[in-house]
């Protein structure tokens, strides 16, 4: 029997039958010759074999194709990296590159963790996206409701030919740190009948705001908001919105300031305590706007007594009691009196009625002290070269607050032993060889007073 060729075998097997009986049925003593053919994969081992046939004698050789080992799958790459630090109440997302294998397909699942759960344990989001061989996918995006620092996981799932591939709990890539927002605060002053009340208002930020505010007022006069405290009051804050000091009846006249501080929560940062007499903090009260503009305690007290004084000059209308001078004209008499030449000295007698303060009895004559003098303001004298002072002066001042413009500068306190209120002026900043104007408004003890003077800066 001749072998055939291994190349032209194919996958099966047949008898070529002979000497066969009438009848078509093969005697048992006879067998025919086993022919194989069988086609095989390239590379696959062909070993012989060889089969024993049920026949009398007779052993044919037959080749077979041993069955080909099972192809391995194929394990891909998976990069992964999450989106940028944030603050809280914006999305976030990872993002992941699938490399190699063989030709993916199949899903891809995103896990994300909330802060706190360091062992990444029970997932706030779960997605899938499909596959479709290589390259780059996005998870859905998520709001974050809470500072903090948040885990994704990302899993390829696999397919029949690729084996799953992810990223640990704690990948350094997959970390997301959503941080605090600040919201804003400020405060505004009011007068309500004789005592302060402060009005807090509190913006922006992650709602719902949490946490507590403190109001602080300081004063009178107190430039630096250095001093201590006059009244304070911590007040529960929930959610943006308006908030009330409790009230404050001062006794001295001048400049009170309220300064705030918002201690903050979870998903806000603090805020203050804001600055000292800036913009809109502080209130300026005249002694006629105080409770009690006489009483005793406070020193400069006694002028508003002598402020009404002036209004008393209406008692020149009582002046008509010199018209009960005529009893000068009784003086007459002594005319008849021939001895007394020294009576001409009535005729000094009109000089009282000059003094109205003698018509009311008064021992000696008293000057009718005004409220305030006008103030003045007082600037250096020709042009300026870098931060320059300036003063005001002038009788019964409680605080002066310098303008240039309309832009307000620092709240100045009396500086020294003559009376002056001095502020520094810093020009920096402002159009050279021309001339500005500077604005003092002045409060005293009958109101407020607003001067102005011109300087020029020097080119």
């Amino acid at each position: 029997m001749s072998r055939p060729s291994v190349q032209g075998w194919s996958p099966q097997l047949g008898f070529s039958r002979r000497n066969t009986e009438p009848g078509g049925m093969t005697p048992s003593s006879t067998i025919g010759t086993l022919r194989a053919r069988a086609a095989r994969r390239p590379g696959t081992p062909i070993s012989r074999r060889l089969v024993s046939v049920a026949s009398i004698g007779t052993i044919a050789l037959a080749l077979g194709a041993t069955p080909a080992a099972a192809v391995a799958k194929a394990t891909p790459g998976l990069a992964t990296n999450a989106s940028p630090n944030t603050s809280v109440g914006l999305q976030i997302f990872d993002h992941t590159n699938l490399m190699g294998g063989s030709a993916p397909t199949g899903t891809i699942s995103f896990k994300l963790f909330a802060p706190g759960d360091a062992t990444c344990q029970t997932p706030v989001f779960n997605a899938t996206v499909p596959v479709s061989g290589t390259g780059s996918d996005n998870s859905p995006t998520y709001t974050t409701p809470a500072a903090g620092t948040y885990d994704w996981i990302a899993t390829y799932n696999g397919d029949v030919n690729n084996n799953p591939v992810g990223t640990p709990c704690g990948s350094a890539s997959q970390m997301v740190i959503v941080g605090k927002v600040s919201p804003v605060a400020s405060v505004t002053p009011t007068l309500v009948g004789t005592a302060i009340h402060g009005t807090a208002v509190l913006q922006g930020g992650f709602a719902p705001l949490s946490g507590t505010l403190t109001f602080t007022l300081t004063g009178p006069n107190d430039q630096f908001c250095s001093g201590p405290a006059l009244y304070s009051q911590t007040v529960p804050i929930n959610g943006a919105g308006s908030y009330a000091s409790g009230s404050y009846t001062p006794t001295l006249a001048g400049t009170y300031t309220y300064r705030i501080r918002y201690n903050g929560d979870n998903n806000n940062y603090g805020v203050g305590i804001t600055g000292c007499l800036t913009q809109g903090d502080s209130i300026t009260l005249s002694q006629s706007q105080l409770a009690t503009p006489g009483s005793p305690p406070p020193p400069s007290s006694p002028a508003p007594p002598s402020s009404p004084a002036p209004p008393i000059n209406p008692a020149p209308p009582t002046n008509p009691a010199p018209p009960t001078n005529p009893a000068a004209p009784s003086n007459p008499a002594p005319p008849s009196n021939p001895a007394p030449p020294s009576n001409p000295a009535p005729p000094t007698n009109p000089a009282p009625p000059v003094t109205p303060g003698q018509a009311s009895g008064q021992t000696e004559p008293t000057r009718a002290r005004p409220a305030s003098a006008t103030p003045v303001l007082g600037v250096p004298r020709g042009c300026v070269r870098g931060v320059f002072k300036v003063y005001v002066t002038g009788r019964h001042i409680t605080g002066v607050t310098y303008y240039l413009g309309t832009k307000r500068l620092t709240r100045v306190i009396r500086a020294d032993g003559r009376n002056r209120f001095v502020g520094m002026v810093d020009p920096r900043g402002m159009r050279r060889r021309s001339a500005h104007r500077l604005t003092a408004r002045v409060a005293t003890q009958s109101g407020t007073r607003v001067v102005h003077r011109a300087f020029t800066i020097c080119g």
